[in-house]
């Protein structure tokens, strides 16, 4: 100050500037860079000169020269080439810019003319200044103070599920905020730090409510259902339409309980392709089917591949429905062995490869013959249980053989003996007389690789499975 009694709190003055340049800035959002160059109040005008890291403000009463705001540029300059740093790093404590004084004295400047009638002002001009600046602060604060308020709660009131039935602003003590919310709309916290406000100093008192407006009605929906990757939604007057690729669990699960949400009434699948997890879609599988020991399962891009052993019953089933499973399009069982057709083909072969032989010229099986037959009834009912698992019944064709001595029907006569003997035998351990058929092939060429005996393979019994489809039940 040119008249030391006239300096007043600097830290004072320096907050008043800055309060009525934030004022500036944010009532006429003018930006962060802009500054307030100079105002009037009264007899008194200010010139602000904006250094880097400060502005300089130079309190003018009269008149100035046109010399005087270069000698102000200068001056901020000089300030910031000596003290950048420190204005940079300035947190208050003014002491160590004490070595600046005569770069802000070399600022000060008396030019006087003669006036005709007028009193040199006194200290009292300066007291009503510093009064009226305190006066404009606390109003630019007020306003400021309103303006955020009243922005809050527009921007309360916007959000889906509020709504604002009372709002009280008090100064001193916390402020009130009360109405209605849905339980799914925004945290009116949030709402009040993104405005600038201290939620800490609002109370709010909501009674709970169901808004049924789209935005309300959707934000409920991914509360509960949330929104997976590749999935979409949209909501319109209650009609939730799906699109995009979501997961299968995810579209399963929406369209089941979607409508539990209130607010929606309808579900539009319009999904381009849904996706499918395959350890998901194996886990469905093995619930559904089971999955015998021994036999592995894999799910690849769809295609389903077993490899092991099984039942027939459990093969065919599978084969009959795995497709209905979601996840499963199609089927690999190249690898996988049907244990009931393997324990048929088996058994047949053993049974078509047993030969009964007989004694020359007679009906009376052979020791040899007899060890073979004396195996075939085991090996007969297992074939006739492993042709009924796979949905086939057996007869027996009993073919009679005779070798070369004798006349034609003798030997047809001889062949049908020894067939009807081994028929016999089966009946005695068992067997359905309905299934076992002797034939009387009278003298046929031997079987290749059979002969132990000279003609011995003319002189024998050989079986022969046919089967048939089990009759169905009406």
């Amino acid at each position: 100050a040119a008249d030391p009694a006239e300096s007043k709190d600097a830290d004072m003055v320096a907050s008043m500037l800055s309060a009525i340049q934030d004022f500036a800035r944010d009532s006429f959002q003018t930006g962060a860079e802009s500054t307030l160059d100079e105002f009037r109040m009264g007899e008194l005008q200010v010139w602000v000169v904006p250094g880097r890291h400060a502005y300089l403000a130079a309190v003018i009463r009269g008149n100035p020269s046109r010399e005087l705001r270069p000698a102000l540029e200068e001056a901020i300059d000089s300030i910031e080439i000596l003290k950048g740093s420190a204005l940079a790093k300035f947190e208050g404590d003014a002491a160590g810019f004490a070595s600046l004084r005569p770069e802000l004295e070399s600022c000060l400047r008396a030019q006087y003319a003669k006036e005709k009638g007028r009193a040199r002002p006194t200290r009292a001009w300066f007291i009503i200044t510093v009064a009226a600046a305190f006066i404009a602060a606390a109003i630019i604060m007020a306003l400021l103070s309103e303006s955020r308020w009243s922005r809050f709660i527009d921007d309360l009131n916007a959000q889906p599920g509020i709504v604002v039935t009372s709002a009280r602003q008090h100064w001193f003590s916390p402020s009130h905020v009360s109405g209605l919310r849905d339980s799914a709309a925004a945290d009116p916290a949030a709402v009040a730090r993104k405005t600038g406000l201290d939620p800490a100093q609002i109370v709010f008192a909501w009674k709970n409510y169901l808004a049924l407006d789209d935005a309300s009605v959707e934000r409920r929906f991914r509360k509960r259902f949330g929104v997976p990757e590749g999935a979409k939604i949209s909501l319109t007057k209650g009609v939730l339409t799906l699109s995009g690729a979501p997961p299968y669990e995810w579209v399963d699960l929406v369209r089941r309980d979607a409508t539990l949400v209130p607010g929606i009434n309808a579900v539009v699948d319009k999904s381009t392709k849904i996706s499918y997890d395959r350890n998901l879609a194996q886990e469905r599988f093995e619930a559904r089917f089971g999955r015998p020991d021994g036999v592995s399962a894999h799910i690849n891009d769809g295609v389903l591949t077993l490899s092991g052993e099984a039942s027939h019953r459990w093969i065919e089933r599978v084969r009959a429905e795995a497709t209905t499973l979601p996840g499963i399009t199609s089927l690999d069982l190249r690898g996988l062995v049907d244990l009931d057709q393997r324990t048929f083909d088996q058994s047949k072969s053993i049974i078509e490869h047993a030969f009964i032989y007989f004694l020359t010229n007679k009906d009376d099986i052979a020791t040899e013959g007899f060890a073979a037959l004396s195996r075939l009834p085991d090996v007969i009912r297992r074939c006739d249980d492993a042709a009924r698992r796979l949905g086939r019944r057996i007869s027996l064709e009993i073919e009679g053989y005779a070798d070369s001595v004798g006349d034609a029907k003798k030997n047809d006569e001889l062949s049908q003996h020894r067939a009807e003997k081994v028929r016999d035998f089966l009946l005695s351990c068992g067997f359905d007389s309905a299934i076992l058929h002797p034939v009387a092939m009278g003298k046929q060429p031997p079987a290749p690789g059979e002969k132990t005996l000279p003609d011995q393979s003319d002189r024998r019994v050989a079986l022969k499975v046919v089967t048939q489809p089990l009759a169905t039940k009406p």
